[in-house]
């Protein structure tokens, strides 16, 4: 994840784009870890990769769901190329 995450940090500065990437190992509630760490760091997006589902392909996890209705700001869901 460090390295998906650094990769597209790269790709964003070589954009032109202010950006930064935080990668947290932590133990607990992941949606509230998700959310505190971007109230703190006053983030404008939010970018979470959605687990690859073949037979539901539209469909995002439970966590995913709730982060966008809790966020205080945009959240980007990307699906990883299986």
């Amino acid at each position: 994840a460090k390295e998906k995450g650094n990769s597209f940090l790269d790709m964003a500065k070589n954009n032109l784009v202010k950006a930064e990437f935080t990668y947290q190992a932590s133990i607990g509630p992941v949606l509230d870890s998700l959310v505190k760490k971007a109230t703190n760091v006053k983030a404008d997006l939010i970018s979470i990769a959605a687990e690859p589902r073949p037979k539901l392909p539209m469909m995002v996890g439970s966590i995913t769901r709730q982060l966008i209705r809790r966020a205080h700001c945009p959240v980007f869901i990307y699906r990883p190329i299986l």
